[in-house]
């Protein structure tokens, strides 16, 4: 074997200590920055899951990053690793056993597949959401709806969800489902829900335009470069091909009915 040269050492070596580092304990690598607190910051609970859609709450977390009082907390029912439906993982920040501490002002649970089924299904997930009804916000994006309808937070209000999941929606019979069910977000009074996935964004800079003011609202939508204009029409079924909402409806036809069939099993 031929004597290793000095690069060839030096890259071995690194790849071990990267190697010994992967290895320990997640969080070691990634504690944040030290930062001074927020003046009078405004405390956002996001109520994490396995399986949980990443833009549901990435979006909303990008808005609210470029408003000075927002704060963010992710939580989850305890401190392990969060793999999100599409595959990157998230590390929670605090606990359900925490959030007493925390003065949450407004929570958002996110949306999900087949973690939102099961999230439906876990008594502890849906027995955190019904302690935070003193909040002054509750919010949702996409199917995490149904989470706040399951856990008793949407009776008596309007709400919308995802398309696919809009008659999933419309078993809870304490739940009003109005008649604007494609638009991006719905508000009764202190209820914002909104759409599919994407929808969250807006309804994030709504909900900073409300919390934070129109000014911060708008400047963060400038930061961001928020002005979409997609190539295709086809982001709800009254505007996409008959063809591609056909088969979009098919692919999330079984995770539907096993959400149908879960609520029935709620009793709600």
């Amino acid at each position: 074997m031929e004597p290793m040269t000095r690069r060839e050492v030096l890259a071995t070596a690194s790849l071990v200590a990267l190697t010994a580092s992967s290895s320990a304990d997640p969080k070691a690598n990634c504690e944040p920055p030290a930062t001074p607190p927020k003046a009078n910051p405004f405390r956002i609970g996001i109520v994490l899951y396995q399986g949980a859609t990443l833009l549901d709450f990435i979006g909303p977390i990008q808005i609210f990053a470029f408003t000075p009082r927002a704060d963010v907390v992710l939580l989850a029912q305890d401190m392990k690793c969060i793999t999100s439906n599409e595959g990157p993982q998230i590390l929670p920040q605090k606990t359900f056993a925490d959030a007493k501490s925390l003065n949450l002002d407004a929570i958002l649970v996110p949306g999900g597949g087949t973690g939102m089924n099961d999230a439906l299904g876990n008594k502890t997930y849906l027995a955190f959401l019904a302690s935070q009804g003193q909040v002054k916000w509750i919010t949702s994006v996409c199917n995490g709806a149904l989470l706040l309808a399951a856990a008793g937070l949407l009776d008596g209000h309007e709400a919308i969800t995802h398309w696919a999941w809009l008659d999933s929606l419309r078993k809870f019979k304490a739940v009003r489902v109005p008649s604007c069910i494609y638009a991006r977000f719905h508000k009764d009074r202190n209820r914002v829900t909104a759409g599919g996935v994407s929808s969250g964004i807006d309804a994030a800079l709504f909900l900073s335009g409300l919390w934070f003011g129109d000014e911060i609202a708008k400047q963060s939508q400038l930061t961001n470069q928020y002005a979409p204009q997609p190539p295709y029409s086809d982001g709800i079924p009254v505007t996409a091909d008959p063809s591609v909402f056909t088969k979009a409806q098919a692919d999330v036809k079984a995770l539907v009915d096993t959400t149908n069939m879960i609520i029935d099993k709620l009793g709600r």
